[in-house]
């Protein structure tokens, strides 16, 4: 009867210990892939562009896996990919084996580019603005032949700026900051000794740099001793290897103890407590195991618990505070822990990450486009065609519909995904630069950042009931993403003063909070994993992609970039996906695998900006505490106390809010056509631009002046910045013909984003505006001939006063209101005014 009951109970440890781990390492159930490092994984995971197995043996052989693509497509050579006919020799590689570019006879291909556009001898189509800019726009560097007449005009830098030997104007920090700023690398000549990050610890001679924890540690790592110098105290304990000397400031190899020879000044290494078992007696007092030494003892702990500050007790390891234990859900148990998965996921056989049965898309915007893929990257395909320039995009899943902000037309539109029927419609107009856009899913709000007003701002998704939400302390505001189920916004900022906050999605300024804003540059990119509930943004300056809990804790660095420019950061599942304007490329890294490679998946793009996936997954359903607006007239928002979610009114511009209701006239941004000047920027460009010569250009070729203005007396326009600041677009008012015009004049601008990727593209087009400038002023003249004429004549009738300017800068003199009305001064430029 023992007997059996012994065999039973190993049956059943079994089952329990096969349960817990999976299948053997050498079997694999019918539906899973063996990999060659002998784990399991779907087979639906094969080929599917995704390193699952770890060691890539599910991406090996895949070529024949073939895809059948639709009549109107071409099937690349590899057999993978399905891609639009119009693709075909267009000087781009759509295909990932370039098979769409090959046997092309480019002199025979009928293609034409657009006014505004020169044609590349491969027949690539570029800006005319990007002519003879030292930049090789084309490929195959044929706008930069034939430049010797033309020369490019070398500005002057500012007090805290650098100039490169090129010409363009860095921040003085940035001169010897061991990273390439200038297009010619000039930053980091003549650099002899060394800088070390301000983290770091520079020994005096100048020729290392140490980690923090290596100074004052007892331990000699300087070769010239200084990270030893001015030491209070060694740190609390030296390592293992080390005994620690009653002066608290030596440290000597435990080899040396205890062999009859003093090597502490006070000699305690050879005390009379050598070889003394403290262990013998109550474990030492240790909680778990008590080791002995030479000289004392130590305590540790059983794994999944960590040893206290008293150097004896054990306390549980909380595993979920542990970047990568769980891919999603994490529960901490004592001594241990065990990982689950949201709504629609499924647990992988590692027990720790989960995936979704239903394939994603990836969309992103490519200026001219937006486009899409497949995660599987077997199908690639113009989403919304025919754009000037789109960069900001993002979806509302569950109705199907995308948006987009276009920074050249300054609109925010969008189209039904998969119609292409439907024109793309238009919902907010007048928008300046805006950067960022979110969707708020569960009540049907449109947010975005413009840092062009500097403002944070909502709307109704068919853009109606426009508000501000954040006016103040805004600079460059960029990327935006919402977590409606706390009710918060979190936003970056990448101004002089660069941050990542965070402000409850009504406003409230409150509620505002910094989430990062120590060792951040240019804050380009950012997404957030409301699951896991952690906040993932990348550093274009300082080439980091970083990670940080939701409430400014647990910061860390997961990956240097290298020589990459990301832009736009967004995740799904296990995955990042980025945009990297160093090659224009879309590319995919692991958030939790910090040793895999980053793995490119469209590159040699047109302008790649944002970047979003594309899956129900990623807009969970819940239930809208805005419907039937709850009572609100216009806005009916979510937002946070600082305790919990709640929900409140808000009006549009130029309203205010009367219990629940919103009074007064809305305020509507418009735009005017009063006066287009055009001006030589006097410096070169972004230094984003410096970075990354091949797709960044230099505002010196951004010549345009934009004039606009709010409908009623209103403070919405761009806030006024000062040249040295951030070399942002500054503005200006000017009198002309007795009316406020406000005139934005682009300034020299240090951003490390977009905006100057567009308006090279607007500065082409300069040249035809140019025409049109001619025939207006002509135009203007001859209506202010005729409106001097009728005032003459309106004049003689009343025999009133004038009022006149003796010219177009001085006011009005005293003696000028008492002049006969015959007097008229020739030479005076005249405004007549009844009186």
């Amino acid at each position: 009867m023992k007997l059996v009951v012994a065999i039973f109970s190993i049956f059943c440890n079994f089952l329990i210990v096969k349960e817990l781990v999976g299948e053997p390492e050498s079997y694999c159930q019918d539906d899973y892939f063996k990999c060659s490092n002998l784990k399991c994984v779907p087979f639906r995971f094969k080929c599917d562009n995704s390193n699952d197995c770890g060691d890539n043996s599910d991406e090996s052989d895949c070529k024949e896996k073939d895809v059948t693509c639709l009549p109107d497509k071409f099937k690349c050579l590899n057999g993978l990919e399905c891609i639009d006919r119009h693709w075909i020799c267009d000087s781009h590689s759509d295909c990932s084996d370039s098979s769409d570019e090959k046997n092309c006879s480019y002199s025979r291909i009928n293609i034409t580019c657009i006014n505004d556009e020169y044609t590349c001898q491969n027949k690539r189509c570029i800006p005319s603005g990007w002519l003879c800019d030292k930049n090789n726009d084309c490929g195959d560097n044929s706008d930069e032949l034939n430049c010797h007449n033309k020369t490019l005009h070398t500005p002057e830098c500012s007090d805290d700026l650098w100039k490169c030997h090129s010409g363009e104007c860095i921040k003085s920090k940035w001169k010897c900051d061991f990273k390439d700023d200038c297009t010619d690398k000039s930053d980091e000549i003549g650099c002899d000794l060394l800088l070390c990050d301000h983290n770091n610890f520079k020994c005096k001679h100048g020729e290392q740099c140490l980690l923090p924890k290596y100074r004052c540690d007892g331990l000699v790592d300087c070769t010239d001793g200084s990270d030893e110098d001015d030491c209070d105290t060694v740190s609390e304990i030296c390592t293992t290897n080390h005994f620690k000397c009653s002066d608290n400031k030596t440290c000597i190899d435990w080899k040396n103890v205890c062999d009859k020879k003093s090597d502490c000044p006070n000699g305690e290494d050879e005390s009379n407590s050598c070889y003394i078992n403290e262990c013998e007696h109550y474990n030492g007092d240790c909680s778990h195991i008590c080791t002995n030494l030479k000289i004392g003892y130590v305590c540790s702990c059983k794994p999944g618990y960590t040893l206290s500050n008293d150097g004896r007790t054990c306390e549980d390891i909380n595993e979920c505070e542990i970047h990568g234990s769980c891919h999603q859900i994490c529960h901490n148990t004592n001594g241990s822990y065990y990982c689950s998965c949201a709504e629609n996921y499924v647990m992988q056989l590692d027990k720790v990450s989960c995936k979704t049965n239903v394939e994603g898309w990836i969309y992103f915007a490519n200026r001219r486009d937006i486009r899409k893929f497949s995660l599987s990257g077997h199908e690639y395909d113009i989403a919304v065609n025919g754009l000037e320039g789109a960069v900001s995009i993002d979806f509302d899943v569950h109705n199907n519909f995308i948006y987009w902000t276009d920074v050249v037309q300054e609109t925010i539109n969008r189209a039904i995904i998969g119609s292409n029927q439907m024109r793309p419609e238009v919902l907010v107009k007048n928008t300046h630069t805006s950067d960022g856009l979110a969707v708020d899913w569960l009540t049907g709000k449109l947010y975005w950042t413009d840092a062009g007003y500097k403002t944070i701002e909502v709307a109704d998704l068919s853009g109606k009931n426009n508000a501000d939400l954040v006016t103040i302390d805004l600079l460059e505001p960029r990327a935006i993403s919402l977590d409606p189920f706390e009710g918060f916004i979190y936003w970056s900022d990448w101004g002089d003063s660069a941050v990542i906050s965070r402000i409850s999605m009504d406003g409230n300024k409150e509620t505002r909070k910094s989430i990062v804003d120590k060792d951040i540059i240019w804050p380009n990119g950012l997404t957030l994993d409301l699951i896991q509930r952690k906040l993932y943004w990348i550093c274009a300056k300082l080439k980091r992609l970083e990670v940080i809990d939701f409430n400014g804790k647990n910061r860390k660095l997961l990956r240097m970039l290298g020589e990459m420019h990301p832009f736009s950061l967004d995740g799904f599942q296990d995955q990042l996906y980025f945009s990297d304007w160093k090659i224009s490329s879309i590319d995919s890294l692991s958030k939790y695998n910090l040793s895999q490679n980053f793995l490119p998946l469209k590159s040699g793009l047109f302008a790649p900006m944002d970047v979003k996936v594309f899956h129900p997954a990623r807009q969970p359903l819940g239930v809208n505490p805005c419907d039937l607006n709850n009572t609100c007239s216009h806005l009916c928002l979510l937002g946070n106390d600082g305790k919990k979610r709640i929900i409140s009114c808000k009006c549009p511009r130029g309203m205010y809010l009367n219990q629940t209701n919103c009074v007064g006239t809305p305020i509507i941004r418009t735009s005017i056509n009063v006066l287009e000047l055009t001006t030589q920027a006097t410096t070169q460009a972004t230094t984003q631009a410096t970075t990354q010569a091949t797709t960044q250009k230099s505002t010196q070729k951004n010549s345009q002046v934009t004039t606009r203005k709010v409908t009623q007396t209103t403070t919405q326009a761009p806030t006024q910045k000062k040249e040295k600041q951030s070399m942002s677009p500054a503005i200006k008012f000017e009198k002309l013909k007795d009316k406020n015009v406000l005139i934005t004049f682009s300034l020299p601008d240090v951003r490390p984003t977009l905006k100057t990727r567009f308006l090279k593209y607007k500065a082409a087009k300069i040249s035809d505006g140019s025409y049109l400038a001619i025939f207006l002023s002509i135009l203007v003249v001859i209506v202010i001939v005729l409106i001097f004429i009728l005032i003459r004549r309106r004049r003689e009738q009343n025999k009133g006063q004038v009022m006149y300017y003796k010219d177009m800068s001085t006011t009005p003199l005293e003696e000028d209101f008492y002049i006969e009305n015959e007097e008229i001064d020739e030479k005076a430029n005249i405004i007549y005014q009844d009186v």
